[in-house]
């Protein structure tokens, strides 16, 4: 996995200028829900190509089929945030239950308990994220839900060097995209531009995992 060449992907295409406007404007628009999900389509688009080896980048060409990709990758990511939300919510409201006591060791007790509740809440979202955006990677390979709940492939890929290394990948470039979003009116640009190539670097390193270019050719437009 070549970190220099995962950064500069986005830029090859003749027209990257105008995808990079297309998704940033949809980042813009991402309050209003809908462009977001065509953005989230778009790096699942990007985690395909990785896969399939494509030499460059996709483009904003079958809105609807990216849109309701991106949907589906919304799904999976929060079914595999369900056991660190139901964490939060159970030991968390015990907490909060015992700081409403009233009592001094009631009060003691909710705060250790809120505290812990936090640390544990962060460390199982962080779990199982890594986890789930495997399971959007297989989404986008065979183009089913059930994909993205097939623990076979998914403990091969999130046990290997390579979904390891995407990882560092994706935080160093989110680290860089932090730094250029801080200049303000790049920032949806920017952000972009990081999640284009971190679907690319989670494809690749798919690739490697499983040792495979296996792309369904009708993936996106399957359906669930």
């Amino acid at each position: 996995m070549n970190f220099g060449d995962l950064a500069t992907f986005p830029l090859e295409d003749d027209d990257w200028i105008t995808t990079v406007l297309i998704g940033g404007v949809l980042v813009i628009l991402g309050f209003l829900f809908v462009p977001i999900l065509t953005v989230y389509g778009y790096v699942v688009a990007s985690m395909r190509g990785g896969v399939a080896g494509e030499s460059t980048p996709p483009q904003f060409d079958d809105w609807g089929a990216l849109t309701v990709d991106g949907l589906k990758a919304l799904v999976v990511l929060f079914a595999y945030q369900i056991v660190p939300l139901v964490f939060f919510f159970v030991f968390g409201l015990g907490s909060i239950l015992a700081l409403a006591s009233g009592t001094e060791s009631g009060a003691g007790l909710g705060i250790v308990g809120l505290l812990g509740t936090m640390a544990v809440f962060t460390l199982l979202s962080l779990v199982f994220g890594y986890v789930g955006m495997a399971a959007v990677v297989n989404l986008a390979v065979e183009g089913s839900m059930g994909a993205a709940f097939d623990f076979g492939t998914i403990t091969t890929v999130v046990t290997s060097s390579d979904w390891l290394m995407a990882w560092v990948f994706y935080i160093g470039i989110s680290i860089v995209v932090g730094i250029v979003s801080s200049i303000g009116i790049t920032a949806p640009f920017a952000s972009f531009y990081g999640l284009s190539a971190g679907g690319r670097a989670f494809g690749e390193a798919f690739a490697a995992a499983t040792d495979t270019t296996r792309v369904s050719t009708s993936a996106a437009a399957e359906p669930a």
